[in-house]
C-alpha cells in the first residue's frame, strides 16, 4: 500500500466535512491530524512519505489537502476521478497528473512534502508601518523555528478590510524582514491565518500593525 492509498480515506472525509459544513468544519480535523503527526515525530517514527506509510494517515491527508489547495478544488477533481479508477496512487503518477492540471512544475512541493521530512514553524515577530506620500509601508519580521523551509502566505489586512498577501520562505533558525506598500492604513498581519500550511505550530495569531517613525525590531 502506498502512502496515497493510506491517506486517501482520511482525506476524503475532510472533503465530506467541507461539503457538508464548510471550511470551518475541517479546521479541527486538520488540527487533530497535525497533533497526531507531531506525536509520531516526537517518537522518532517520522519518515518521508515516499519511504513508507508510518505517517500516511496523519501527514498524508495534510499533504493531499495542500496539493488540492495548490491546484484548486476544480483542478483537483481529475485526481479523485483517477483514484476511483485505481490510478494516480503512486508518487510519479500523482505528480504527473497534478502538474498537468496545475500547468506548472510541482517538483518543489513533492520534494519537500513527499520526499522530505522537514517541517516549517513560522512566527510573525513584529509588524509595523509608517506613512509616506503614496500610502503606508508595512515592515514585517518573520522567523522560522522549524526544521524545513516551504513558502507560507503572509497577510496584511487594512482598516477597510482589504487583504494583501505575499509569500515568505525563511530558512530554519533565521529571520526575514519583509516590506510591502499599501494605500490604506494597515491594522493586522499574520502568517498563514487560514491554517492551510502544515506547520509545527498550530496557532496563527494576528498581530496589530503598529505605527512607527523608524524601523526598530
Amino acid at each position: 500500500m502506498t502512502w496515497i492509498e493510506a491517506a486517501r480515506g482520511p482525506f476524503e472525509r475532510l472533503l465530506e466535512a467541507e461539503a457538508e459544513s464548510g471550511r470551518e468544519a475541517v479546521r479541527p480535523r486538520l488540527e487533530g491530524l497535525r497533533i497526531a503527526y507531531l506525536d509520531l515525530r516526537a517518537g522518532g517514527a517520522d519518515r518521508p512519505l515516499a519511504e513508507g506509510v508510518d505517517t500516511a494517515r496523519t501527514k498524508g491527508p495534510w499533504v493531499l489537502w495542500m496539493l488540492r489547495k495548490a491546484l484548486s478544488p476544480v483542478a483537483f477533481q481529475p485526481v479523485r476521478e483517477a483514484w476511483a479508477r485505481g490510478g494516480a496512487l503512486e508518487n510519479a503518477a500523482l505528480r504527473d497528473l497534478a502538474e498537468r492540471q496545475a500547468k506548472t512544475d510541482l517538483g518543489a512541493f513533492f520534494d519537500f512534502w513527499v520526499y522530505g521530512s522537514g517541517l516549517p514553524e513560522y512566527r510573525l515577530r513584529s509588524a509595523g508601518a509608517k506613512s509616506d506620500k503614496s500610502g503606508h509601508v508595512v515592515s514585517l519580521q518573520v522567523e522560522n523555528l522549524g526544521t524545513g523551509t516551504y513558502p507560507a502566505p503572509l497577510v496584511v489586512q487594512t482598516e477597510e478590510g482589504a487583504r494583501h498577501e505575499l509569500s515568505v520562505a525563511t530558512p530554519p533558525g533565521e529571520r526575514a524582514d519583509v516590506q510591502l506598500s499599501v494605500l490604506t492604513k494597515p491594522v493586522m498581519a499574520a502568517v498563514d491565518p487560514e491554517a492551510d500550511l502544515l506547520m509545527a505550530a498550530g496557532e496563527r495569531p494576528w498581530l496589530p500593525v503598529r505605527a512607527r517613525k523608524f524601523w526598530i525590531f
